[in-house]
């Protein structure tokens, strides 16, 4: 039986919103592992330096974490509610707002570390809604 006009448009706009919800979960994936490995850098050069730049690092690891920790919520919600739903969106945009202040807690401190600890890989762009 041959499928109506409605029903292929239908179909293909399930396509394309699965397409999106993939998209966003690897995001969401990518931003966590980046957050997570910079939470643990900024904490391992805090045990190895002074106290004003201890301090520094310890509010970049802090805002790290809560990074990661929103982008698991924002991950979370995707696959709950779906990626055109309101809390998905919700928590995208505070996951991102969190990896902006993460950024700009980590260009608080100094450029040059002392430990080795400091991450090698690229820092992913912060993206908006599909």
């Amino acid at each position: 039986k041959m499928k109506t006009f409605h029903q292929l448009s239908e179909e293909l706009q399930k396509f394309a919103e699965a397409n999106d919800a993939s998209k966003a979960a690897a995001y969401h994936q990518k931003m966590m592992k980046h957050h997570d490995a910079w939470a643990k850098a900024h904490d391992h050069e805090s045990n190895n330096v002074g106290p004003r730049s201890q301090e520094k690092h310890s509010y970049a690891e802090t805002d790290h974490s809560n990074a990661a920790d929103m982008h698991k919520k924002a991950h979370d919600a995707l696959k709950k509610h779906g990626a055109s739903s309101l809390e998905y969106n919700k928590a995208h945009d505070s996951a991102n707002s969190e990896s902006q202040s993460a950024h700009m807690s980590t260009s608080d401190t100094a450029k040059k570390w002392k430990t080795a600890g400091k991450p090698t890989h690229s820092t992913p762009s912060i993206e908006k809604h599909a």
